[in-house]
């Protein structure tokens, strides 16, 4: 189980936590757990002081209130499907890259007492107060792209949604279907809303074309869309990929961003490199793509002479479905010709332990000329557990991304572990 170890707290974290109080033991539990987590991460990424309080100030007063009963007997009342073992809530280290600094964010589902019940099935209320809650203080959060995605992906009347459940005539249990991250950047603080589709009598994944059709409603005109479909009706490796989440900016829709995520049981390089360039339609990514593959190999401590056209054989096989193969999404923004496309491997599947994960993503981060920030890195891990050596799923997935400037943007997703699933 996570913990937030006293290593000699940050200097904002000594400040903000000695005037803060919080409602509940609930509370207290979570902010007393995640707060100092979160400070470690926003003082290891160097963020002014000043962001540091707005991020921890803005966590205590509007995320922790939303973060559920505080765990008993290590058993989760609502299991979200932020992370393996339930926690509701996900950690993201945006890695530097040779012209920017690291970055934060988190991605959490809100809970409150009603969750799971036959008046909230679905659990959508409290995300509902969260983004509610923002709006007060966050002037740009604009809830239509919420609004619409909410009404087309699910079923208005959320009762029959228990019921089938009830009556046995869904065998699918009620767990998540919405999440929020908050990223915190200069200009302040950033949030999207992310959707996994739940409709009346379902039994398998939304068909591909209800996904499109949600989307056109809000963005008419979207030729990166255009190109993405094209790409998945067409190509061997697109049509295995398989959609199964939706996250949309919360700004204005002409300006917002909207991700559809896939899963595939594809994880051979020769097929990284198909999909991230929607079968040879994205140019000038060999480099780059080249680059991703090396950094797979090092995370994963992958030999150099694993063949290209054979899939990895996981190490750890008793994990769930989400970590079965990789995620990819596709990034449809308004006014793009293609999609920006970025692979998250699961690697805690692949890895002996999060130690050897660790040297891995700083051993690749070296060679490229971006490890300044690595020591920082193990300092937050340390943060989180025990032993990083005994420890296996604080690392959950990373995250890479082709820029156009040719560098890859890398995420590593952490997941506290609250419900035990490493050792920690």
């Amino acid at each position: 189980m996570a913990k937030a170890k006293d290593q000699g707290h940050t200097e904002a974290w000594s400040v903000v936590s000695k005037w803060l109080t919080t409602d509940s033991p609930d509370q207290e539990y979570w902010w007393n757990l995640t707060g100092p987590h979160l400070a470690t991460m926003l003082d290891a990424a160097g963020y002014p002081m000043s962001k540091q309080f707005e991020a921890l100030l803005a966590h205590h007063a509007r995320a922790v209130p939303f973060l559920g009963p505080a765990p008993q007997h290590f058993v989760a009342n609502w299991k979200s499907l932020i992370t393996a073992d339930g926690t509701p809530i996900e950690y993201c280290w945006r890695w530097n890259t040779k012209r920017t600094n690291p970055s934060v964010r988190y991605i959490m589902e809100a809970i409150d007492q009603t969750t799971g019940s036959e008046f909230d099935p679905l659990n959508h209320r409290p995300t509902q107060q969260l983004l509610q809650g923002l709006r007060d203080v966050l002037p740009g959060l604009d809830v239509t792209g919420f609004n619409h995605f909410q009404s087309s992906l699910f079923d208005k009347n959320v009762v029959k949604y228990a019921r089938e459940v009830a009556l046995g005539v869904s065998d699918t249990p009620l767990t998540t279907t919405l999440s929020v991250a908050l990223e915190f950047v200069s200009k302040g603080i950033f949030t999207k809303t992310y959707f996994t589709p739940r409709k009346l009598g379902q039994s398998t994944l939304m068909p591909l074309s209800e996904w499109d059709a949600a989307i056109r409603q809000i963005q008419r005109r979207n030729v990166a869309l255009d190109s993405l479909m094209t790409f998945l009706g067409r190509n061997t490796e697109g049509q295995k990929l398989k959609p199964f989440k939706l996250a949309v900016d919360n700004v204005d829709p002409s300006k917002s961003r909207i991700k559809l995520y896939f899963q595939t049981s594809s994880t051979n390089f020769d097929s990284v490199r198909e999909i991230m360039t929607l079968g040879g339609l994205i140019m000038g990514m060999e480099r780059p793509i080249d680059d991703v593959i090396k950094f797979i190999r090092y995370a994963s401590d992958l030999s150099s002479d694993h063949p290209a056209d054979k899939d990895i054989p996981p190490i750890h096989s008793d994990l769930p479905i989400i970590a079965d193969g990789y995620i990819y999404y596709f990034d449809i923004a308004p006014q793009a010709v293609f999609p920006e496309v970025k692979i998250l491997t699961p690697v805690y599947r692949w890895g002996k332990d999060d130690h050897s994960i660790a040297m891995g993503i700083c051993a690749w981060m070296h060679e490229m000329g971006r490890g300044q920030y690595c020591d920082n890195y193990l300092h937050i891990l340390g943060a989180m557990t025990e032993d990083l050596n005994t420890s296996h799923g604080l690392h959950t997935f990373l995250g890479c991304l082709c820029k156009k400037d040719g560098q890859v943007d890398v995420t590593s997703y952490l997941n506290p572990n609250v419900y035990g699933m490493g050792a920690h």
